[in-house]
């Protein structure tokens, strides 16, 4: 998303977006969450000796653009929104999560927002 501007005589959104191949579109909305997260400064977890830890370690927010996982076995502590986003990009067999409780998660459906392809 590059803007959002409220258009009052509409009482509709005005998203301005850019894709991934450098396109962009205007599109309307009723609707606007927003979805940066209260919870964005970085917080380990407080685990005994993490900082005695002797291989890669990160918080999601700060993962190495070189990072290569092949033939790696990774342990990913906790199960928020970071983890469900991630997660499926570090499948089996390279992933193994640790979860302090159980996350739940909704599939919410947005009819009147069709994405055609990846926004950017």
């Amino acid at each position: 998303m590059e803007s959002l501007t409220y258009e009052q005589e509409s009482q509709r959104w005005a998203v301005s977006v850019k894709y991934a191949d450098g396109a962009r579109e205007t599109r309307a909305a009723n609707i606007v969450i927003s979805a940066v997260g209260i919870f964005n400064p970085i917080k380990l977890p407080n685990i005994k000796g993490l900082d005695r830890f002797a291989r890669p370690g990160f918080h999601t927010a700060e993962w190495p653009a070189d990072l290569d996982l092949t033939g790696k076995r990774v342990a990913m502590i906790g199960n928020g929104a970071s983890a469900m986003q991630v997660g499926p990009e570090i499948q089996q067999p390279h992933k193994y999560s640790v979860a302090g409780t159980p996350a739940d998660a909704v599939e919410v459906g947005l009819s009147s927002l069709p994405a055609s392809r990846p926004i950017w």
